[in-house]
Parts: structure tokens; C-alpha cells; sequence
């Protein structure tokens, strides 16, 4: 996959495993409705002087997750402002694991958030989301949670 500077939309859940890779060259959004799984050594990579807005989810319907597993989503901007999840109503969960590093943002007021894996440093500098759970064997892990509107 390759995303350049435009806007992109799929119905269904993307699916990356193996050694499969989106490379962002441009300033994309990427509206994922039916959700995300990354595994294996899967990535997406925002390279330097590119930006990724991602939408998971719709405002209605079965729930959707986002599994960033594997080795994630890679910013080589190194900033939070060039990397956005944002999760519409039905995202139930948000997870990063295994080598997946993180630098961005996530909003995420429905879903829950889940970080765990030995690998790459994870460092979400703003992240808002009703629950989060972390076992903290990244380097960090800052996050805002919301207080339980249920």
C-alpha cells in the first residue's frame, strides 16, 4: 500500500500480516470503518514530511477494533501532531502489543485502550480513552482517561 496526499475510505476491516507495509508519503486520512489488524511484521509508516489521520469505525453498528500488533504504526517524523487515531462510536478497543511503537495521538472516548509487548518504546503523549490498561514494559506510556460515563 502506498497513500499520498488524499482522502481514503474502506468498508471493510483492513488486514496487514506478514511482512506487509503502508508507506504515507503525503498528508493522507485513512477512514477505516469496519477496522484494523496488524500482525506478523506488519506496519504502516509515516515517513518524514508525511501525516496520517486514521478514522476507525462509524457512528453506528457492530462494534470495531483497532489491533495495531506486529510492529505497528512507525512515525519517522518523531511528532505527535503527524500521527491521529481517532475512533468513532462503535471502536470497542484500541490495542497496541508486541513490537509496536507509537508516536501520536488517539481519541478514542468510546474504547478501551490496551498496551503491553517488550518492544519499541511506546509513547503516546495524548490519548484519551474510558479505560486503559497497560502492564508498562514499554520505556512510556502517557495517557488521559476519561472518568466512566456508562
Amino acid at each position: 500500500y502506498a497513500l499520498g496526499t488524499a482522502n481514503y475510505s474502506t468498508s471493510s476491516q483492513l488486514n496487514m500480516s506478514g511482512s506487509s507495509e503502508m508507506l504515507v508519503y503525503g498528508n493522507a486520512v485513512l477512514w477505516l470503518k469496519g477496522g484494523v489488524k496488524l500482525s506478523g511484521n506488519a506496519q504502516i509508516s509515516v515517513l518524514a514530511g508525511a501525516s496520517l489521520t486514521i478514522y476507525v469505525g462509524e457512528t453506528g453498528g457492530s462494534e470495531v477494533s483497532a489491533d495495531f500488533s506486529g510492529n505497528g504504526v512507525v512515525n519517522m517524523n518523531g511528532n505527535a501532531e503527524k500521527l491521529t487515531i481517532l475512533g468513532l462510536p462503535n471502536l470497542a478497543s484500541v490495542t497496541a502489543s508486541g513490537n509496536a511503537g507509537f508516536t501520536g495521538t488517539i481519541y478514542a472516548p468510546e474504547a478501551t485502550l490496551t498496551g503491553n509487548g517488550g518492544g519499541s518504546p511506546r509513547l503516546v503523549p495524548a490519548t484519551i480513552a474510558p479505560d486503559i490498561h497497560s502492564p508498562a514494559t514499554g520505556n512510556a506510556l502517557y495517557v488521559f482517561a476519561l472518568p466512566d460515563r456508562k
